[in-house]
């Protein structure tokens, strides 16, 4: 990962939303951050966006609980990256999914078949908080109206807002999984675009140059989130599975012979005792000195 600079721009974002925004909104409040970024700061994309995505929202809920100990711990480090990390990637997902070609009918196809079981799991879920008075039961009943593809994946990004907002008063009272939840989000995203609702996801998408903007401000964010584990969990060595690498690949065979290289998915996260070895990230860093400032 790129050491710290101290004459990088403080994030213009500071205050976390009180709720998960929409992909679109969540684009519009960083764009003041995208029109600061100059052509030599803007990186290029190597990995898949939407899976990337995916891992760091199923690691925000992990870094999140490392709050308290980051600000006591590193008092010079900026806490907007751990604060905001929800916000940034659901920017570039928004972003990158504007700028997509249309999908084939396989790909679309492929979507449909996931999100449907997903939203009828995640609905099942909700309808039993709702008998115990946990959510809202009349705008459940709403969401469950819905009918067709495209409602299916507006239900999607619905649920997983609604579980989201929920989530400190629920998470020990349900069996949906918080991966669930923060895939909901994405795959509604996703299938919202594949089903070419361009207007849905209109607004302030300019191209492909604001997608690489959006994920640069992402990547940082996520990488300023897992340099600050990578040095309070040197000694566990677990750094790596609580905020896993958005580049780590698995290799699977291909067709003829070949090897084709995808982004692996999130690590587990281990229960109990911890480890010894030195917490890796997939890039090779080393912990921060507590005085380094990040962001």
């Amino acid at each position: 990962m790129p050491s710290p600079k101290k004459n990088e721009k403080k994030p213009v974002l500071t205050t976390a939303p009180s709720h998960r925004p929409a992909p679109a909104e969540a684009l519009a409040l960083v764009q003041d951050e995208i029109d600061q970024l100059g052509p030599d700061d803007v990186m290029t994309i190597r990995v898949d966006v939407s899976r990337a995505v995916s891992t760091a929202l199923g690691a925000w809920g992990r870094i999140r609980a490392f709050r308290p100990l980051i600000a006591a711990e590193l008092p010079g480090f900026a806490l907007a990256p751990v604060d905001n990390l929800e916000v940034y990637a659901l920017a570039a997902l928004h972003a990158h999914l504007s700028t997509m070609g249309e999908l084939g009918d396989n790909a679309v196809k492929s979507l449909i078949e996931e999100a449907a079981p997903l939203r009828e799991n995640l609905l099942v879920g909700a309808d039993a908080l709702a008998h115990r008075g946990l959510l809202d039961a009349a705008h459940l009943a709403e969401i469950r109206s819905g009918q067709g593809h495209l409602d299916t994946a507006q239900d999607l990004i619905a649920l997983g807002a609604v579980f989201d907002s929920a989530w400190p008063s629920i998470a020990q009272r349900t069996a949906v999984d918080r991966a669930e939840v923060d895939r909901a989000t994405v795959l509604g995203t996703e299938l919202l675009a594949a089903l070419g609702q361009r207007e849905q996801l209109a607004g302030t998408v300019h191209g492909k140059g604001l997608r690489a903007r959006a994920f640069t401000l992402f990547v940082r964010a996520y990488d300023a989130c897992q340099r600050a584990i990578a040095y309070l969990r040197w000694d566990e060595g677990d750094a790596d599975q609580i905020a896993p690498s958005l580049f780590k690949v698995r290799r699977r065979a291909g067709k003829k012979g070949g090897v084709i290289e995808e982004p692996g998915a999130p690590d587990p996260v281990p229960t109990g005792a911890s480890g010894t070895g030195v917490p890796g990230n997939g890039e090779g860093t080393t912990p921060l000195p507590p005085a380094v400032a990040v962001g």
